[in-house]
């Protein structure tokens, strides 16, 4: 179980790399080729990321850099492991 959960972090990591403009296109485009070349589309990390962000394009209007300096919040971070713990209870 939290051998899934640690991947699904990491599965989305590089998804999340893979949006990041800052980045080179050649290392965004890797990012995402790892996932989707990484995991099976029957693995459970795979649906996961899937259903979140490859199903189907962000909203019209979404602020993507904004997200992303969020998600790189100590907050956030915070959130993260909180959720783990209530997780393993």
């Amino acid at each position: 179980m939290v051998w899934i959960e640690h991947e699904k972090h990491v599965a989305l990591g590089f998804i999340i790399n893979g949006m990041d403009a800052t980045l080179e296109k050649d290392l965004q485009t890797e990012c995402i080729r790892y996932v989707e070349h990484t995991f099976d589309e029957s693995d459970e990390v795979y649906q996961f990321v899937h259903q979140r962000f490859l199903s189907k394009p962000p909203p019209e209007g979404a602020d993507i850099d904004n997200a992303l300096r969020y998600a790189r919040t100590d907050k956030v971070r915070e959130l993260y492991i909180a959720a783990k713990q209530l997780t393993k209870e």
